[in-house]
């Protein structure tokens, strides 16, 4: 808006499938299903709709979008179809539970809920393992991983940014609040507590740890 006075979109979030391999305790009841697998001209459909208004960046989304397919199509298919619109650079957000070097993204966030058990407890027995491995062997230069807060992994933020930094594989880590659905309120922070966590966050910050947030936008949070 400051450059061209006009209030455009920067970025698509594109939620291609809701099929997925976790059910993760943050999700709503109705996400998920198993019913949705858009096809590969609706995808180039709303490619093309969100390129005219002004988009120049995509995140392609889920369920899990790496379990999207549509004939012999698959994510890098759509991510190709992306890029021959125009986007400048194409995303995708995976919860890395099944190996994803092959993916021609130009960037990649993992979702990554707390260190080991409080990942797992969110996303299931063995979640973390599974993770760990693939991140370390995608090789990918612009991996990052995200965090979304909550009443379960709420202790285990220092412990994931900590990780996020010996981690070789990764680039950085954005953390996030939970955004609440029905039936899931109880995962919800109060407000103190997040103001608490994102004070941690923006001191870890100033520390030199590889939090992506800004610090205006942290405290923008609170």
């Amino acid at each position: 808006a400051r450059v061209l006075g006009k209030q455009l979109p920067l970025q698509t979030v594109l939620f291609i499938t809701d099929y997925c391999n976790l059910s993760c305790k943050h999700c709503s009841n109705d996400v998920h299903q198993g019913r949705i697998m858009k096809p590969y001209v609706q995808i180039e459909e709303e490619l093309k709709y969100s390129y005219d208004l002004g988009s120049r960046f995509v995140d392609f989304e889920g369920g899990e979008p790496i379990l999207w397919k549509d004939r012999n199509y698959n994510i890098n298919d759509v991510i190709s179809l992306a890029k021959s619109i125009g986007f400048y650079s194409v995303t995708i957000t995976t919860n890395a539970q099944l190996p994803f070097d092959w993916v021609k993204a130009d960037s990649i966030w993992v979702s990554l809920d707390g260190y080991k058990g409080y990942h797992d407890a969110i996303r299931g027995k063995g979640a973390f393992d599974k993770l760990d491995v693939h991140i370390s062997k995608c090789g990918h230069p612009a991996l990052s991983v995200n965090m979304a807060v909550n009443n379960i992994n709420k202790d285990s933020v220092e412990d994931t940014i900590k990780y996020t930094k010996s981690n070789p594989a990764i680039k950085s880590i954005s953390i996030n609040f939970h955004t609440q659905y029905p039936g899931t309120e109880e995962l919800v922070l109060p407000w103190d507590e997040r103001t608490k966590i994102i004070d941690k966050v923006i001191r870890m910050k100033k520390q030199g740890y590889p939090i992506m947030n800004s610090t205006s936008g942290l405290k923008i949070m609170k």
